[in-house]
């Protein structure tokens, strides 16, 4: 194959093989040395393999050892005890592959940055896409496209909540640009409690509520807050002052690394 292939070329054709697939996730993988282009593959190509592992094993031993490998979504490791494939982060380690060279961090809060961790652990060089190139992966990579926004008229969406939090953003609908921001904070999975957070006493709780279509007027629920502490089940109202819409999130569910949560838009005076 032709010599002399930049990593930023590298990376395109990275994104060149995560077009190619059909399902999400989509991910595509190059493996490189010297220069040269040893590998490629995309998720699906072979039926049940991730796209790292696809392009390893079609190189010997020796043509791995040293090379790069190029994959455009971080590198998985292990999900649950005893599952039957080797996680990819091992495989790279395993077959002494030089570098990474990663286009987004995995937003699943299990393996989020784990896979880099490991590697670097291991002594594997990691390095990323460059800024241009990960926004283009990050809006192919999932169906939803960028992880930290949704749309209406519904959802459902699982998010990481790692660190200071999660900012997201809800846009009315694929055409009408109107967005309202907000923030998941202060996971406390011993507690069972997320925080919900919007400025300007956006937030009211919708005590008693069991499902979107028992509200009939998200306003009449009172003491609007910044924000409301949530479990399981939760139901809470975001309608900012002078706000373009209202949003009913429903908390479906929260484990030690991230949650779910479905969305409703509605116009303010909209009936259910």
């Amino acid at each position: 194959m032709k010599n002399n292939f930049s990593h930023l070329k590298v990376m395109k054709i990275a994104i060149e093989e995560l077009n190619k697939c059909s399902s999400y996730p989509k991910i595509g993988a190059v493996i490189t040395k010297d220069g040269k282009i040893l590998s490629k593959a995309y998720r699906e190509e072979v039926i049940g393999k991730h796209a790292e592992r696809i392009a390893i094993e079609k190189l010997n031993q020796e043509e791995l050892a040293g090379s790069t490998i190029f994959t455009t979504l971080e590198p998985c490791v292990e999900i649950k005890p005893g599952q039957s494939d080797m996680p990819c982060a091992d495989l790279i380690v395993m077959h002494g592959i030089a570098e990474v060279v990663i286009g987004v961090l995995d937003p699943n809060g299990k393996i989020y940055a784990a896979g880099y961790s490991t590697l670097l652990k291991k002594g594997v060089k990691v390095t990323f896409f460059a800024p241009d190139l990960r926004d283009i992966v990050e809006a192919s990579t999932f169906k939803y496209g960028d992880v930290n926004k949704g749309f209406g008229p519904s959802g459902e969406r699982r998010v990481a909540v790692l660190g200071s939090g999660k900012n997201f953003e809800i846009q009315f609908s694929q055409n009408d640009k109107r967005t309202i921001k907000f923030k998941w904070s202060s996971l406390q999975f011993i507690y069972g409690v997320v925080d919900l957070i919007c400025d300007n006493q956006s937030i009211r709780r919708a005590a008693g509520a069991i499902k979107f279509s028992d509200i009939s007027d998200p306003l009449v629920f009172r003491e609007p807050s910044h924000f409301a502490r949530m479990k399981k089940g939760d139901i809470a109202v975001i309608s900012p002052v002078n706000g373009p819409f209202i949003i009913l999130i429903k908390l479906k569910d929260i484990t030690e690394t991230d949650i779910v949560f479905q969305w409703q838009v509605r116009e303010k005076n909209e009936p259910s």
